[in-house]
């Protein structure tokens, strides 16, 4: 959801997001989290279908992602409305990118064992997601 989560996954590219969906409280970053290198994140993501659940939008779904094109597909729930995710991804240095509503938005990627945290530039956590 900012994929990926995302969801990040924002892992819900072209989705509008509107004042009514009300944020969640994010769960806090665990210490044992790994933050990933660009290189990892790479390795963690393309060709992989996660589902993810983002705070900033109270929202859950799954996207595809394929780093090599540069896009992901997958579906999206919020606020008892759902749709389809058609958006543009991208690795840019330690973060992974995504677009929401024409905005590019880069997040850190951490591990902590299955669960995969997106973690925005304000140390907040974005979306956590699991691989499918």
């Amino acid at each position: 959801m900012k994929i990926a989560v995302l969801a990040s996954a924002m892992l819900i590219a072209g989705l509008p997001i509107a004042s009514a969906y009300a944020k969640e409280t994010p769960p806090k970053l665990p210490l044992t989290a790994k933050k990933l290198t660009g290189a990892e994140i790479t390795a963690l993501y393309d060709g992989v279908t996660v589902n993810w659940h983002n705070y900033a939008l109270s929202g859950t779904g799954t996207a595809t992602y394929d780093l090599k094109k540069g896009v992901q597909t997958g579906t999206w729930n919020m606020g008892g409305k759902s749709g389809a995710i058609n958006g543009t991804i991208r690795v840019k240095g330690d973060t992974f990118c995504y677009t929401v509503n024409k905005k590019e938005e880069c997040d850190s990627v951490y591990t902590d064992g299955a669960d995969i945290y997106e973690v925005n530039s304000k140390s907040v956590v974005v979306s956590k997601n699991q691989k499918q």
